[in-house]
């Protein structure tokens, strides 16, 4: 039997799926999740006392690098974090782990 060389770029390109890290946009996904989810409640009710701008907005997410965390439990992940408060933007690197459960990916805990 010959090897077919159209296989390779298949082959491939099924791989390059299968990395298991989460992509730009499951990091973005999962941040604005988090930031929407746990910011919610602090946000109207210090909109009802016209201090809503003591919280940070989530702007956007850039993923540097990920590597399989120690624990075995999801990745750790550099992420250049970009967020607004008091009209400031303001963008950093930080280290962030994110796990990937049955709704996608979540951020989770640094250090279980």
């Amino acid at each position: 039997m010959r090897f077919q060389p159209v296989f390779v770029p298949l082959a491939i390109f099924a791989l390059a799926g299968c990395s298991g890290a989460p992509s730009d946009a499951n990091i973005e996904a999962a941040l604005s999740h988090a930031y929407s989810s746990n910011s919610s409640e602090a946000r109207s009710l210090l909109s009802d006392m016209g201090m809503d701008s003591l919280l940070p907005e989530f702007e956007g997410a850039d993923k540097l690098a990920c590597a399989p965390a120690a624990n075995g439990r999801g990745y750790l992940c550099d992420v250049e974090l970009t967020t607004t408060q008091f009209g400031q933007s303001r963008t950093r690197v930080v280290e962030m782990r994110f796990v990937r459960g049955d709704k996608g990916w979540r951020l989770a805990e640094a250090t279980p």
